[in-house]
């Protein structure tokens, strides 16, 4: 019968084991993460726009220090169009103005994280209560 520490050992073995080994004559993955040093790059920030792509939930952070979260609506040349999640209007955003650009959580998926974990625990401790309590 499986105790907990032989469960906790296996999947450890198998996360070690099955880790994707990275293949030589593969291009390299594009960049889901824009972040300007000292010199803003819209050519990059576009890059990243582009690899996530419209509907997309991300996070942005222009030069003026205010940050936006939303959905990526439309891609263009010089600028993405967002729809902000708060008020649900749509702003443009020139990429000359972005400072930090990259992939964000929605609440949905942050509530579906939490519920999983929560189920992991309860069902953990069910096993260790109720079907592993012959040790």
């Amino acid at each position: 019968m499986w105790t907990l520490k032989s469960m906790i050992a296996f999947v450890c073995v198998a996360s070690v084991l099955c880790q994707t080994p990275v293949n030589e004559g593969m291009p390299a993955p594009v960049k889901r993460v824009y972040r300007s040093a000292k010199v803003r790059d819209p050519l990059a920030a576009r890059r990243v726009a582009l690899a996530l792509g419209p509907g997309h939930h991300v996070l942005t952070r222009v030069r003026t220090g205010r940050t936006y979260r939303g959905h990526i609506e439309m891609i263009e040349e010089q600028n993405f169009t967002l729809r902000l999640d708060r008020s649900r209007q749509s702003i443009a955003i020139p990429y000359a103005e972005i400072d930090h650009l990259e992939q964000n959580l929605s609440l949905r998926a942050k509530i579906g994280i939490a519920a999983a974990i929560a189920g992991t625990v309860g069902f953990l401790i069910y096993w260790r209560t109720v079907i592993d309590h012959d040790e």
